[in-house]
């Protein structure tokens, strides 16, 4: 449990588990044992999404507590992690679709969906490193590797998104995100970190960094692909760390 509370938002969480479906792959399904309803086996070790994101917190549940009978998001919270409502659906949907034997990408997908027709809070919209590299890796197994951006580039040309979809890297990241493509195409900015601010996000010092990465990459005609790696390498460590960036 942390030393105090860790509020976890929308972007947080998403990006949490993102990058579990990361490391396990989309198609990975729940391993509890029948009849066995915990989120950490006795040896410790995660056996459901949530318990993958649980460890990467640093936390756990003990196979007795009852704490196990609880939905998702009331356990974040009684471990010092309380979800902002849009997080909370988030957590509870894609809980019970995994639960009921979906694979963890098509339960996160769906519970994206669900999540995104609850009010989003200022919590919601804070965008740590981890989040947008989770993304950015997850946007490459869904897009072309080989896309560049399209004619017209530099910035100021081109924007992030246009007439409500997105035309750069760093746009179909905003959308994967759920911000708010119409109020996004109507800015016509053409820098994420711009964006993002204009649309009331908080990005922490390392998600600037490696979104700064991305757009100079892909500004310098590099694929899409490419973009994402430089992103992946970027230098964080020397920048002060968010309670959402890790």
């Amino acid at each position: 449990m942390p030393a105090s509370p860790h509020p976890i938002g929308y972007a947080e969480l998403y990006g949490r588990l993102r990058r579990v479906l990361d490391r396990h792959g989309p198609a990975t399904v729940q391993q509890r044992p029948a009849g066995f309803r915990s989120y950490f086996a006795p040896t410790g070790a995660p056996v459901c999404l949530h318990g993958h994101v649980l460890a990467d917190l640093g936390a756990t549940v003990g196979t007795t507590s009852l704490l196990n009978l609880e939905p998702a998001a009331d356990v974040y919270s009684a471990l010092g992690y309380p979800l902002t409502r849009r997080a909370a659906t988030l957590a509870d949907e894609a809980q019970r679709l995994a639960d009921a034997g979906w694979t963890w990408d098509d339960a996160v997908d769906v519970a994206v969906r669900l999540a995104a027709q609850d009010p989003d809070t200022e919590p919601d919209r804070r965008l740590g490193d981890d989040a947008v590299r989770a993304v950015l890796q997850h946007l490459m197994t869904r897009l072309p590797a080989g896309m560049t951006a399209p004619p017209g580039w530099p910035p100021g040309i081109v924007s992030l998104f246009q007439h409500g979809y997105p035309t750069l890297l760093l746009g179909h990241l905003a959308a994967d995100l759920r911000a708010d493509a119409v109020l996004a195409s109507a800015l016509a900015l053409a820098d994420a970190a711009e964006l993002f601010t204009a649309l009331g996000w908080t990005l922490s010092a390392r998600a600037l960094a490696v979104l700064t990465v991305a757009h100079r990459a892909e500004a310098d005609g590099r694929s899409w692909g490419d973009a994402v790696e430089a992103a992946m390498a970027a230098p964080t460590g020397h920048l002060p760390a968010e309670p959402w960036d890790r």
